[in-house]
């Protein structure tokens, strides 16, 4: 019992990110393998050292399911992946964004029988199914993998690991550009110091005295934090401030807040996008007080404005 309560109190990263890493890890330290530049097929004796490791694996899980070992055929079917994700990383491929790519496409497929006789849960493909489209990611250039490699640990690991081929290309779509945004780079320096300060004392509250570091990565609800960002600028607004239970500017904790909602955005975290349906917000003709003064005589007389 002592174990399983350890295992739940264990924060985790998202899974598919924390396999990548880890693997990218022992391919990086122990083999020391190159990777390269940009997406390619394996050598030759690659090839032949690939589908023979991946066989053996495979082979390792037959014999241990057919022989009643599950704890053998968990670790036949955990090293398939393991070998899988390596040979994707030797081959230059993003596996966070592709393997999005390909959950996208199977999503798209239901339920019934194939040519594959005698299998009770299978999948069609539907007159509308597509394949998964991975032109964006023969378009990546040497420079473009040593960037999405190399981006510090923030939200997620890597770019490379981030299960978004949207973020990757709008991504590399920046870096053709050499500027985020029509003003250029972010210029960081014009954000006001005192800004800056209380929103790092409500991260660093929220990381060593109620909760720990960066476990807001594992998400929560948009509405709760939207709910919380509401709950700070109201009690500043009603001239509290500073937070009752942490002591740190309302202020500053609505930005941490703000910030948790603008990384899980741009890193497309849609398991936790709780926001109404986009069909279901309706559009209101905006009632002539809406409109600007100096606007109106122009909108009553049938103008664009």
């Amino acid at each position: 019992m002592a174990a399983r309560l350890a295992f739940v109190e264990i924060k985790v990263i998202p899974l598919t990110e924390r396999m990548l890493r880890e693997v990218k890890r022992f391919y990086d330290d122990i083999l020391g393998l190159p990777c390269p530049p940009v997406p390619t097929l394996l050598s030759a004796d690659r090839y032949e050292h690939a589908t023979a490791f991946l066989q053996e694996e495979l082979e390792e899980f037959k014999q241990a399911h057919d022989e009643g070992d599950i704890t053998g055929a968990i670790d036949g079917l955990l090293d398939l992946i393991y070998v899988a994700l390596g040979r994707l990383l030797e081959m230059g491929v993003p596996p966070g964004p592709t393997f999005e790519e390909v959950h996208t496409a199977n999503m798209t497929k239901k339920r019934g029988q194939t040519k594959r006789s005698g299998i009770l849960y299978d999948a069609v493909k539907p007159p509308t199914w597509k394949p998964p489209e991975f032109q964006w990611l023969l378009d990546l250039t040497p420079d473009d993998t040593k960037v999405l490699q190399s981006r510090p640990s923030a939200t997620a690991e890597l770019y490379w690991a981030e299960p978004s081929k949207a973020v990757v290309c709008d991504f590399l779509d920046t870096q053709d550009a050499q500027k985020v945004g029509p003003l250029g780079k972010p210029q960081i320096a014009l954000i006001p110091y005192e800004a800056l300060v209380v929103e790092a004392e409500g991260w660093a509250y929220g990381a060593y005295k109620k909760y720990t570091p960066w476990n807001w990565v594992e998400g929560r609800k948009y509405s709760e934090v939207v709910s919380s960002v509401y709950h700070h600028i109201a009690a500043w607004f009603d001239r509290e401030t500073f937070d009752q239970e942490s002591n740190v500017h309302h202020l500053g904790l609505a930005r941490c807040n703000l910030a948790m909602l603008i990384s899980w955005d741009m890193h497309q975290r849609t398991e936790f996008d709780d926001r109404r349906p986009a069909s279901s917000v309706v559009i209101h003709t905006p009632s002539p007080l809406a409109i600007p003064m100096h606007k109106r005589e122009s909108s009553e007389k049938g103008d664009i404005i």
